[in-house]
């Protein structure tokens, strides 16, 4: 997807060029030049496919998101997709196992479970959960984007608010990670200082 949605920037079909288009292209450039002159030419690929994840991330979002609808109909999508996924989060937490990916896994490359090969994997009794994703860390990151986009999506309805927003935090204390419960603590801190400012 990422030349066409490329195609789609360049060619004004999302809107005109930005200031914001201009840098973040000029930071994958940056990043594959920097990535080949401190690792060498044997680099080139794991550049181009950073390149890629990286500006193609951005694409998304400035290609397919260019109204309030569409951000709100992203959102609901990405929230039940969650709730699809939170069943199995669960599971992994009590049994270590990735039911999606071992019954996938005969038809298609799937991420292996990476963790649990020492004590370290296992925080509070549980298996930190991984996902869908390569590593409980980014499954972490995934769920805590819906935390403050539920909390403001529906704040009109003060009781979805809380229960949507409660859901996204509890996904992403399924990884039993820190980095992406900083995100949820940063979010909630973001949250309370909307709240206090107005």
């Amino acid at each position: 997807g990422f030349i066409p949605m490329l195609v789609r920037l360049l060619s004004g079909a999302a809107g005109r060029l930005t200031l914001g288009d201009l840098f973040f292209g000029l930071y994958g450039l940056w990043m594959g030049i920097a990535m080949v002159a401190v690792h060498g030419p044997s680099r080139i690929p794991f550049a181009g496919i950073s390149i890629v994840e990286a500006v193609g991330g951005y694409l998304a979002g400035r290609v397919m998101i260019q109204s309030v609808t569409d951000y709100r109909t992203f959102f609901r999508y990405f929230l039940v997709t969650l709730g699809l996924l939170a069943p199995l989060a669960v599971f992994e937490n009590l049994t270590g196992r990735m039911l999606l990916s071992e019954a996938l896994n005969p038809l298609f490359h799937t991420h292996p479970k990476v963790l649990l090969r020492s004590a370290e994997d296992y925080r509070m009794g549980l298996v930190r959960a991984q996902g869908v994703v390569e590593h409980s860390i980014l499954w972490g990151v995934f769920c805590s984007v819906a935390i403050a986009n539920a909390w403001y999506l529906y704040r009109d309805t003060l009781g979805k608010s809380l229960v949507l927003t409660a859901f996204a935090t509890a996904m992403t204390f399924t990884s039993l990670s820190s980095g992406p419960l900083l995100s949820a603590a940063l979010q909630f801190g973001m949250i309370g200082w909307g709240k206090v400012t107005r």
